[in-house]
């Protein structure tokens, strides 16, 4: 798919678009193949993290022709306790280190 369509254009914005178990993924046009050894979790957006923080609604973000992408470790599950209960013990990812092994090819 494309970076844009991964991006979910939520009235207010917010980050959106990640995958899950991912062993590697191309980002074109750029050609940048990104592998690990180990599953990882990633996602790619059309906009700058304070240009999606700063919009209080969907018209209000601008593309700059850049692509933003988070590659992460792991995401804990969603809820906060905050208006609801919380993430369910066996959701909750501890604050440990995590070694991964990440790999950047260039490829066409």
């Amino acid at each position: 798919t494309s970076v844009a369509d991964n991006f979910h254009r939520y009235v207010v914005p917010q980050e959106s678009g990640n995958h899950t178990d991912t062993r590697f993924v191309t980002l074109n046009p750029c050609g940048v193949k990104i592998s690990s050894d180990a599953p990882f979790q990633f996602s790619v957006s059309p906009f700058a993290d304070t240009v999606v923080d700063r919009a209080s609604h969907i018209n209000e973000l601008k593309a700059d022709g850049l692509t933003t992408v988070h590659i992460d470790a792991a995401h804990t599950g969603v809820g906060t306790a905050t208006c609801g209960p919380d993430v369910l013990p066996h959701y909750i990812i501890d604050v440990a280190p995590i070694d991964f092994n990440f790999y950047f090819k260039f490829v066409k």
